[in-house]
């Protein structure tokens, strides 16, 4: 047996000994383990040394630390800060967020000492149609086909207790004003809830001015349509990109909104090494490889494939800041490195953040999840690396903004726009 395998048999004998499950339950569970451990040792970025792992894992469980103080907890020495494991909660909420929608009633809420309140209704779902009112104070909430009512006292059980699959049954007991109303059978559905993280405006002198706060499905499109209204309205188009504290999110937004911005086919976006070789994503080849899933031959993807190049005439100046992660770091670097050539791109700001790993979701057998660490990757035809070095500003500003006040001088935006108002000329 190889050491990965026997870090698996101590996980679990670990569950068989000290967890009161029965035999189909700790069954599932060890399958769970045994697969986590599987990916790790398949997909997983870095080598592990398996015997410290082991050893940590065993500490971690027993509230040990090689110092010999039970109090303290060691950092995992299997796996870097971005892998992390999901239960299915978690993992149901990170997948909702990513896709752009959720499962439940229809309400927003929020707590105040001890009381969950209802702070919004959204039109056309089921608590919309079930009477349910901005204001209402949950009191209790029952599944379908259970007999006792579960006391809301705060904001997360009301959560898990709301969420469920789509057209699942709950009911609720709300208090609105002096009366206690128990409501009718509301059935679950899938809410599409749009997440605006593009913010657009026209500056004072003719520049367009796109905040994107984060890559979510569908922030490409919503930058597709701030750059039309800019061309619009504007004979010599130049924009501002602020990409300041956006964290990352999808890889592949990113790269459809560098897929804007260049005509060359041999442009080269982002390069991902893996334990699978290198894939090279270029304007040619954008979205990467798929495979064909009746014949397995592999195809070029064409998801939403778009005429390339559509806005290249633009002058683009990006801003960044030391918030400014992954995704985000994917695109200033890549529209910096195209600049070189071109002249029409440029990155203002502080340097960014160094994230340049990236990780993949797995959903485990028992609806939990594994984020791993997978691929590393590289930016723009000269192929710049970003792990722990950032990508660095053609044009280093300090940020002069006041969190604490409403109005503050932007020295970084003036600079962009200083520039932008200059290479038009």
């Amino acid at each position: 047996m190889n050491t990965a395998l026997k870090v698996v048999a101590v996980f679990i004998f670990l569950f068989t000994v000290s967890i009161p499950s029965t035999h189909a339950d700790w069954k599932t569970e060890a399958t769970v383990i045994e697969h986590a451990l599987k990916l790790v040792k398949e997909r997983y970025l870095y080598d592990i040394d398996w015997t410290k792992c082991q050893d940590d894992i065993l500490k971690e469980l027993s509230g040990s630390s090689l110092s010999g103080d039970g109090d303290k907890k060691n950092e995992s020495v299997c796996l870097d800060r971005h892998s992390e494991f999901l239960t299915p909660v978690e993992l149901k909420k990170k997948l909702s967020h990513i896709r752009g929608y959720f499962v439940g009633i229809g309400i927003k809420i929020r707590e105040d000492n001890g009381k969950v309140i209802i702070t919004k209704v959204i039109d056309g779902t089921p608590a919309w149609y079930a009477g349910v009112q901005t204001g209402d104070k949950i009191l209790n909430i029952r599944q379908a086909g259970e007999t006792e009512s579960y006391q809301i006292t705060n904001i997360e059980i009301a959560t898990e207790k709301l969420g469920g699959l789509v057209g699942s049954i709950v009911f609720m007991t709300i208090k609105r004003g002096e009366d206690i109303i128990g409501l009718p059978a509301i059935q679950r559905v899938r809410i599409k809830a749009k997440t605006q993280t593009v913010f657009f405006k026209e500056l004072k002198d003719g520049i367009g001015y796109a905040r994107v706060s984060e890559f979510l499905k569908g922030t490409a499109d919503d930058l597709e349509i701030a750059l039309r209204t800019f061309r619009a309205e504007n004979l010599n188009p130049r924009v501002i990109i602020d990409l300041r504290g956006n964290l990352g999110g999808k890889l592949s937004e990113a790269l459809k909104m560098l897929y804007y911005f260049s005509a060359n086919p041999q442009d080269v976006m982002l390069v991902i090494k893996s334990r699978d070789g290198e894939d090279v994503r270029t304007i040619e080849n954008p979205l990467g490889i798929s495979t064909n899933s009746k014949t397995g031959e592999k195809v070029l993807s064409a998801e939403d494939r778009k005429s390339p190049g559509e806005f290249s005439d633009f002058k683009v100046a990006v801003l960044i800041d030391g918030y400014s992660v992954s995704a985000s770091e994917i695109y200033a670097g890549t529209i910096k490195d195209w600049g070189i050539s071109s002249g029409n791109f440029f990155v203002v700001g502080e340097k960014s953040f160094g994230k340049g790993v990236g990780q993949t979701l797995f959903k485990l057998a028992d609806n939990s999840g594994l984020i791993l660490t997978t691929f590393k990757f590289l930016v723009g035809n000269s192929r710049m690396s970003v792990q722990g070095f950032g990508i660095s500003p053609n044009h280093v500003v300090k940020d002069t903004r006041n969190p604490n006040g409403p109005f503050s001088y932007d020295a970084q935006l003036e600079m962009a726009r200083s520039l932008l108002r200059d290479s038009s000329e």
